[in-house]
This record gives C-alpha cells, sequence and structure tokens, in this order.
C-alpha cells in the first residue's frame, strides 16, 4: 500500500491562518474546534483519498463537516496537494 504524504500549497496554509485567526478571535473554543476538524480532514484524506469525487479536472474536494469550508486537493504520484481551503460564502482567492 502506497504511503501518501500531504503537502499545503503557500495559498491554502495562508487561507488556512485567516480562518483560524478570525475563529480565534470570536472564540478560542471555535478556533481549536475548527483545528482539530483541519485535522482530522486531512488525516481522512491519507485514508480515503479517492473517496472524494473530481470536481475539475483531477482536482477533488472535501467539505468540512461542522464549519462552512472545503479543501480542494490534487493526488499526484504519493502526494496529497492541498490547493485551496476556503468559506463556502466566499469568493475563492485564486
Amino acid at each position: 500500500m502506497i504511503q501518501y504524504s500531504v503537502v499545503i500549497s503557500k495559498p491554502a496554509q495562508i487561507e488556512i491562518q485567516e480562518s483560524l485567526m478570525w475563529y480565534d478571535k470570536k472564540s478560542n473554543l471555535a478556533h481549536q474546534k475548527l483545528l482539530t476538524e483541519i485535522d482530522n480532514s486531512i488525516k481522512g484524506l491519507t485514508q480515503n483519498l479517492f473517496l472524494h469525487s473530481v470536481k475539475y479536472k483531477n482536482v477533488r474536494s472535501v467539505m468540512l463537516k461542522r464549519f462552512p469550508y472545503s479543501f480542494y486537493y490534487i493526488i499526484k504520484q504519493a502526494e496529497i496537494r492541498i490547493i485551496s481551503f476556503f468559506h463556502h460564502r466566499r469568493k475563492p482567492v485564486n
């Protein structure tokens, strides 16, 4: 079985940090819950990476369960590349 590594693009890292900072201003508990859900979603990708459908060409997406965010990712060789993380009501940056 192939062991996949996770690579988060710089724009996705920035989007994640901005989201965490926004929730931290509202509530430290909400910040922690979002962080936990992000971590769990990334771990879930490594276990079921073909579970999520292709949205465009080879780009797949996974929605967080309790927060209005999604990851967009591609699978390349033994890597899961997270290329975007965004709020469902905001216009994606890239």
